[in-house]
């Protein structure tokens, strides 16, 4: 390679150059354009935007900490199966025994929180069913048809204050 074979070379790396820099695009800017791009992108508009969105959630928790709830607890089945020691004192002998249960649960609760006082009123509803398998077949049922209350922190602050 030669003289004009490096000089093919830098006339073609010109020309490249000067047609990748046609391809770019030219913005012209005034200065309320120049202006108004900085207040956007600069770093105490974004600060100020996410202090604005912190306030706003902020203000949204507020709010749904004064709405009343409703709780739905559920244990829809519980199956439990255990071999438990005895001991026989007739036979002076420890027995082992199969033992086997099913459980079912389920609690309704509505909550409202009372401002003046920090406390929660509530009313509660239960029902529980739970059956012995084995030797000893039981069927036990537990109710609360209707608990109506009032809870409330004695040594603390109020939250809603």
């Amino acid at each position: 390679m030669g003289k004009r074979g490096i000089l093919y070379i830098v006339i073609g790396c010109c020309l490249v150059s000067v047609c990748s820099l046609r391809s770019q695009n030219r913005v012209r800017m005034d200065l309320r354009r120049t202006i108004e791009l900085a207040n956007d992108s600069s770093l105490e508009a974004f600060r100020a935007q996410n202090m604005f969105l912190s306030g706003y959630w902020e203000y949204r928790t507020y709010k749904a900490n004064r709405l009343p709830s409703l709780t739905l607890n559920l244990t829809p089945a519980q199956y439990c199966r255990d071999i438990t020691k005895r001991y026989d004192s007739e036979n002076d002998v420890d027995v082992y025994r199969t033992q086997q249960s099913f459980y079912a649960y389920g609690q309704l609760n509505a909550r409202q929180n009372f401002d003046l006082t920090g406390g929660t009123f509530f009313v509660n509803t239960d029902l529980g069913y739970l059956r012995n398998f084995g030797r000893n077949r039981t069927t036990q049922y537990t109710s609360v048809p209707f608990q109506v209350g009032y809870s409330q922190s004695l040594i603390g602050y109020n939250a809603f204050k």
